[in-house]
């Protein structure tokens, strides 16, 4: 690849939306107006998907959500351009959980306490979150970075000024008043489906081991 391109590959509702507005404003970026590619999972080769963001120059960003579950094989290929680094935000899955039902008009149909039975029991596909971020490490190795919604809502200038520097892009100020802080959480919708607790809970302890990281304040169990 010609110029540097970062994938952005997850996950909703992890302020995504946000970094990826104030990247586009970096003078250094070169970027279409479209935020998210999945032309990868629906059959085009890295070969064709690399000449496309070359035509654009400078840096560009693909921060398509559900690019994290691209197959192992493209992962490779991708890896292997030396111009490509790929990172990933992720979030405490109850969080997660609370912000979805909140913030898509397909789940107002449920309560919160249906809806996290039907997210979990049915496979929500934040459930996989630590094989994704297996598989992209796996090839990327330092390239591959991984941040925390929570830094994100604690310090947004920090948290830029790090994806910035993960990134090799020079200093930008971003515009910390467009992130919203709003917490989706309410008393009632504590979640008492033992099931779904497990299912959590098992998010968590397979992202500790994975990423040998203290994440204890993310439970509720």
């Amino acid at each position: 690849m010609n110029s540097k391109h970062i994938m952005h590959v997850g996950y909703m509702k992890t302020g995504t939306s946000w970094l990826w507005h104030n990247l586009i404003n970096h003078p250094d970026v070169s970027q279409t107006k479209i935020k998210e590619d999945s032309a990868l999972l629906k059959g085009e080769t890295v070969t064709a998907y690399v000449d496309r963001y070359n035509q654009y120059g400078n840096i560009t960003l693909n921060f398509c959500p559900i690019n994290a579950y691209i197959d192992q094989y493209l992962i490779e290929q991708l890896s292997q351009q030396q111009q490509i680094i790929a990172s990933i935000t992720i979030r405490n899955p109850y969080e997660f959980i609370f912000s979805m039902l909140n913030s898509v008009p397909a789940f107002a149909k449920y309560s919160f306490k249906d809806y996290a039975s039907v997210a979990v029991n049915q496979g929500l596909w934040y459930l996989d979150i630590a094989s994704n971020i297996k598989r992209w490490q796996q090839f990327f190795g330092e390239e591959f970075g991984i941040f925390f919604y929570e830094d994100l809502k604690e310090d947004a200038k920090m948290y830029y000024e790090k994806y910035l520097e993960f990134a090799g892009l020079a200093h930008h100020t971003p515009d910390v008043s467009s992130f919203n802080k709003t917490s989706y959480y309410k008393p009632e919708m504590e979640i008492s489906d033992k099931n779904v607790i497990c299912q959590l809970e098992r998010i968590i302890d397979n992202l500790e081991r994975l990423l040998d990281k203290d994440l204890s304040n993310w439970r509720r169990a």
